[in-house]
C-alpha cells in the first residue's frame, strides 16, 4: 500500500509539472527556469522522503505534523501567485509587484494577460460575438471577428496578438487572414495603440494598483515586455501598449 502511495502521488506531480510545460509560453520558460528547476528539485525531494516513508510508514506519524502545515501554506500562495478568482478584475485587484494579471480594454475586446504563465484570454464586448469567450471560439469564428472589428485599429491589434498565440501565423494564409485581404486592417497595422491613456488603464495594463512605486513599474514593464517583446514573437501592439502604460506611470 506504500508503495502505491507513493506511486500515485509521483504520477499527479508528474501530470501537473508537464501540464505546466504544455500551457506555458516560450517567453514565460524562459523567463521561469529557476523556478523549474526548484519545482523538479522539490519534486525530487518529496520523492525521497515518501520512499523513505514507504519503508517505515510509523514515520509519517512523526512527519505528518511538519508537513501538513508545509503543504497548506504552499496550497495557498500557489493560489495567490496563479490569480486565482480575479476573473475580469480591476487595477486594484491586482498586485503591486505585477505578478497577477494584466487587463487590456478596446471597443471590443477586453483581455488578461497571466504573468506567471503568459496565456492571453478575453471575451467580447459587442457584436454578434458579445458575451463570448475567446477561448470557446473557434478559428473561424474568431477571424469572422476580426473583419467584423476592422474598423476599431486596437481591437484588431489585440485580437491578431491572440491569434498569433492561439494558432501560430498559419491563420494569416486562410480565408479572412492578412493574405487573402485587400487591405482591410492591414494599412493600419503600423500605427500602435491611443496615445489618450488614463492613469487607471496604465495600472491594469501593467497588473499593478494605485500606490505603486516607480520601482513596481519598472518590474512590471520588464516582466511583460519579456513574454510580449516582437523579437520574441510578441505583439508589436501590445509592446507600445506596455511601453506607453510605463510612460504614463512615470510621466516620462
Amino acid at each position: 500500500m506504500p508503495q502505491l502511495f507513493l506511486g500515485l502521488l509521483l504520477l499527479i506531480g508528474l501530470v501537473l509539472v508537464l501540464r505546466w510545460f504544455a500551457n506555458a509560453n516560450p517567453a514565460a520558460l524562459a523567463g521561469n527556469v529557476r523556478r523549474v528547476a526548484l519545482g523538479s528539485a522539490a519534486i525530487a525531494g518529496g520523492g525521497l522522503v515518501l520512499a523513505i516513508l514507504a519503508r517505515n510508514p510509523l514515520l509519517f506519524l512523526q512527519f505528518a505534523p511538519f508537513a501538513l502545515p508545509f503543504l497548506f501554506w504552499w496550497w495557498r500562495r500557489r493560489r495567490a501567485t496563479q490569480g486565482l478568482g480575479a476573473g475580469w478584475g480591476s487595477p486594484g485587484t491586482q498586485s503591486a509587484a505585477g505578478d497577477g494579471v494584466s487587463t487590456v480594454r478596446t471597443a471590443w475586446l477586453e483581455m488578461t494577460l497571466d504573468h506567471a504563465s503568459g496565456a492571453m484570454n478575453g471575451h467580447v464586448l459587442q457584436g454578434t460575438q458579445a458575451g463570448r469567450a475567446l477561448d470557446s471560439l473557434a478559428e473561424a469564428a474568431l477571424v469572422a471577428l476580426r473583419v467584423e472589428c476592422a474598423t476599431d485599429t486596437d481591437s484588431v491589434r489585440v485580437l491578431e496578438a491572440y491569434l498569433d498565440r492561439r494558432f501560430g501565423p498559419d491563420w494569416r494564409q486562410r480565408p479572412g487572414g492578412d493574405a487573402s485581404r485587400d487591405g482591410g486592417s492591414a494599412g493600419a497595422s503600423d500605427h500602435g495603440p491611443r496615445t489618450d491613456m488614463s492613469v487607471e488603464e496604465a495600472l491594469a495594463v501593467l497588473g499593478l494598483k494605485a500606490g505603486a512605486t516607480a520601482d513596481d513599474i519598472r518590474a512590471a514593464h520588464r516582466k511583460l515586455m519579456l513574454l510580449n517583446h516582437p523579437d520574441r514573437g510578441g505583439s508589436d501592439w501590445l509592446a507600445a501598449k506596455i511601453n506607453r502604460a510605463r510612460q504614463v506611470l512615470l510621466g516620462e
